[in-house]
């Protein structure tokens, strides 16, 4: 009966560290679960036109990423000037029109792109016959904690919470919304868990470590 004590605490002990060491790797239980992300911010250096760009993805409705760089112009919806911005990405060139957003009262350009990882890149915006080079650069943080990281350490810090949302066959029942954000300079990740009844749990963690800085509940 000893040997069989020792033998299941041993089991246990090694399912613990394998648990452990398997949040330290790329693995991530709740990424399969997030519908859309926002992980890379940028900002122009461009003085006349207040454009800023955000990098990450939506999930359609047949549950496929759909990967874009956003490009967002603020401030200059009234003026009647065409405006196109392009720029090269993998000896690539891609163009798209400033279009006028009703949700968020913006110019905005969409490009539908996978594995934009550029923390630099130089556009070309067009606005009537005009040509003016703008240069945007990532507001991010090197050492921030990357997208998985990120999920793991809210996994762990809150273990009772995230695991309520498990059903008895191992399946998250909620999906999750994730962005970086940037704030007199520190960045943060904003994680919304939002279950069957469109309830959202929200979180703001601090992004250099995963520590879980404030709890909100939206209804």
């Amino acid at each position: 009966m000893k040997k069989i004590i020792v033998l299941f605490l041993s089991l246990f002990t090694f399912t613990i560290c394998f648990l452990f060491t398997s949040c330290k790797k790329d693995d991530c239980f709740l990424f399969p679960y997030v519908s859309e992300l926002r992980q890379d911010i940028y900002k122009a250096d461009s003085e006349e036109y207040n454009i800023k760009a955000h990098y990450g993805f939506k999930s359609n409705d047949k549950n496929e990423r759909i990967y874009t760089l956003l490009f967002i112009m603020k401030g200059n919806q009234t003026e009647q000037s065409t405006k196109n911005i392009s720029f090269i990405f993998n000896e690539k060139t891609y163009k798209e029109r400033f279009v006028f957003d009703q949700k968020t009262n913006c110019l905005t350009a969409t490009f539908e792109i996978d594995d934009f990882n550029l923390k630099e890149f130089k556009t070309t915006l067009c606005v009537g016959s005009e040509f003016k080079e703008i240069i945007f650069k990532s507001i991010i943080n090197e050492n921030v904690l990357s997208v998985k990281e990120t999920l793991n350490a809210l996994y762990n810090n809150q273990p009772t919470l995230t695991q309520s949302y498990i059903d008895e066959n191992g399946k998250f029942t909620a999906k999750i919304i994730m962005r970086i954000i940037e704030k007199n300079g520190k960045n943060y990740y904003y994680i919304g868990i939002i279950d069957s009844e469109n309830n959202i749990k929200a979180f703001l963690l601090y992004s250099l470590s995963g520590e879980v800085l404030a709890v909100r509940n939206i209804f």
